[in-house]
C-alpha cells in the first residue's frame, strides 16, 4: 500500500505534462513510469518524449526538511516495489479531480495476469491498468549526461562544463526570451532560432534568445575567481575552453519554467549531446542542438531618441490593452503625445478598441519627436518585458521601421531587448 497526498500528486502530475506527447506514435511514451528507489526509500515518476526526459522525486523540501508525500506502506517494504507504467491522461485526469487537500491508498493487484493500479479515498475507488502501453523496459532510459569521471575514450560524446544558477534569477529570463524563438514550421525550418542559448563563461552566463531580427539577451555576472564555470572541454590543442554554448529545444525551456520553483540553484551539467538541469528533486534531461549559434551582439542597433516609462506601469497597461487587441495580428501602436507614452489597440472583427496613457518620466529631455508613431506585437513587448526588476525602463527608437531597443534603468544591468516593429495602417497613424 502506497499512501499518497492529492496536492502534491497534482502538482508533480502537472509537471510531467509538460513533457508527455499525447500524440506520439509510440503510444508507451503517452505514459508515465512510477518507481521506487529502495536505496533511498523514495518514490519516483518520470516522463520522456524520447528527447526530453523529467524525473520527480516524491519528496517535498530539501536536506533535513525532506519530507516524502508518497509513503510506502510498512509491509510493503519487505516486497520491493518494482517499476511500472500508468496511462499518463487516465491517471492525471483521475487525481486532478480529486480534492486537493485529500490523501488517497493506492495498491497495486495482479488479476489475470493483468497488473492494475487501485487508487482508494473516502468516498470510493478507482482502477486503472499498468503497462498497457508497453513494460516499463519498453520506456525510453534517461541518458546520463558524460561527465569527466564516466566519459570513455574513443566515444563521440565529450564532456563540456557543469555551472549553478540562481532559479529566481533565471526562470523569468527563460520565460521572457522564449517570445524571441521562431515558432512552428519556421522553427523546423531555422532550428536554431527555435532554441535558446545558455552562452557561459567564467565569469557568468547569457541567456539569449533570438529570431535573426528579435533579441532577448540578459546576463547573470558573478565576476572573476568565483568558480562559477567547470569547464571540461579541450580545443584542439588540449587548452580547457573558456567559454562554451548550450542550445535548449523551447520544449526544454518550456519544461524547466513549469517544473523548477523560483528558489535555490539550477545545477547544469552538459555534454556535446545532453544538459541535465537539476533542482528541488526535479530532473531534466535533454537533447540539445549541435549547430553554431549566430552573432547575436551583432544586430543590435543605436537609436539616438529614448523614453523612459515606470517598469511596472507599461506592464500594467499590456495587460489590459491586449484585451482589446487582434489575437491574430496582436497588433499595438505606441504613440508619443505631449509627455505621454499612448498605447493603443484595436479588434476590429469585434468592434472594440483601447488606449492608455503610460507617463514619460524624462519628457523635458526626450528628442523623440512629437506623435511619433510604431507598432509591435503586444505579446513580444509584454513577455519580453516581464523580467524586468528595475522601477523604470528605457525604451530607444530610430524610425517607425527600425527595431526598438529595451534597457533596464541601472548602470549594472546588462538586459537587452530588440523588438522588431509591425506595419501601421496610413489611417491610425
Amino acid at each position: 500500500m502506497i499512501k499518497v497526498e492529492v496536492k502534491d500528486f497534482q502538482r508533480t502530475l502537472k509537471a510531467l505534462g509538460s513533457v508527455v506527447s499525447s500524440k506520439s506514435a509510440l503510444p508507451v511514451l503517452r505514459s508515465v513510469v512510477l518507481g521506487y528507489n529502495a536505496e533511498r526509500s523514495v518514490f519516483y515518476m518520470i516522463a520522456s518524449d524520447s528527447e526530453n526526459w523529467l524525473q520527480v522525486d516524491c519528496v517535498n523540501g530539501e536536506g533535513e526538511n525532506q519530507r516524502a508525500w508518497a509513503v510506502m506502506g510498512d509491509n510493503d517494504k519487505k516486497d520491493p516495489f518494482s517499476e511500472v507504467c500508468l496511462r499518463f491522461d487516465k491517471l492525471s485526469a483521475a487525481i486532478d479531480a480529486l480534492p486537493s487537500a485529500l490523501a488517497i491508498s493506492m495498491w497495486f493487484e495482479t488479476k489475470g495476469g493483468q497488473t492494475q493500479l487501485r487508487v482508494d479515498y473516502n468516498t470510493g475507488e478507482f482502477v486503472l491498468p499498468c503497462n498497457q502501453d508497453g513494460l516499463p523496459e519498453d520506456f525510453p532510459v534517461v541518458p546520463q549526461v558524460v561527465t569527466p569521471e564516466t566519459a570513455n575514450p574513443g566515444q563521440n560524446t565529450e564532456p563540456v562544463c557543469a555551472f549553478n544558477v540562481p532559479a529566481e534569477w533565471l526562470l523569468p529570463r527563460m520565460q521572457s526570451a522564449r517570445a524571441a524563438l521562431v515558432t512552428g514550421a519556421q522553427a523546423e525550418l531555422r532550428p536554431v532560432m527555435g532554441c535558446e542559448c545558455l552562452d557561459v563563461d567564467h565569469e557568468g552566463l547569457n541567456v539569449v534568445g533570438t529570431d535573426g531580427h528579435q533579441l532577448f539577451r540578459d546576463r547573470y555576472q558573478v565576476g572573476m575567481g568565483v568558480g562559477f564555470l567547470q569547464m571540461f572541454k579541450k580545443n584542439e590543442n588540449g587548452e580547457m575552453l573558456r567559454s562554451a554554448k548550450i542550445l535548449l529545444h523551447k520544449k526544454a525551456v518550456n519544461t524547466a519554467i513549469k517544473t523548477f520553483l523560483p528558489k535555490g540553484d539550477i545545477s547544469f551539467v552538459a555534454d556535446t549531446r545532453l544538459v541535465r538541469m537539476a533542482a528541488q528533486g526535479m530532473i531534466i534531461t535533454s537533447v540539445t542542438l549541435d549547430a553554431k549559434y549566430p552573432n547575436y551582439q551583432s544586430v543590435i542597433p543605436e537609436n539616438p531618441h529614448q523614453l523612459v516609462v515606470a517598469a511596472s506601469q507599461l506592464q500594467t497597461v499590456l495587460q489590459r490593452i491586449r484585451l482589446f487587441t487582434d489575437d491574430a495580428s496582436e497588433l499595438i501602436r505606441l504613440q508619443h503625445s505631449q509627455g505621454y507614452l499612448v498605447i493603443s489597440g484595436e479588434d476590429t472583427a469585434n468592434a472594440c478598441r483601447a488606449e492608455e496613457r503610460v507617463e514619460i518620466l524624462n519628457s523635458d529631455d526626450t528628442t523623440l519627436p512629437n506623435d511619433f508613431a510604431i507598432g509591435v506585437k503586444q505579446s513580444t513587448l509584454r513577455e519580453m518585458t516581464s523580467c524586468v526588476d528595475t522601477d523604470n525602463i528605457i525604451l530607444k527608437f530610430s524610425a517607425p521601421e527600425k527595431p526598438i531597443t529595451i534597457y533596464e534603468e541601472s548602470k549594472d544591468s546588462q538586459l537587452l531587448i530588440l523588438v522588431m516593429p509591425m506595419l501601421i495602417n496610413p489611417q491610425n497613424k
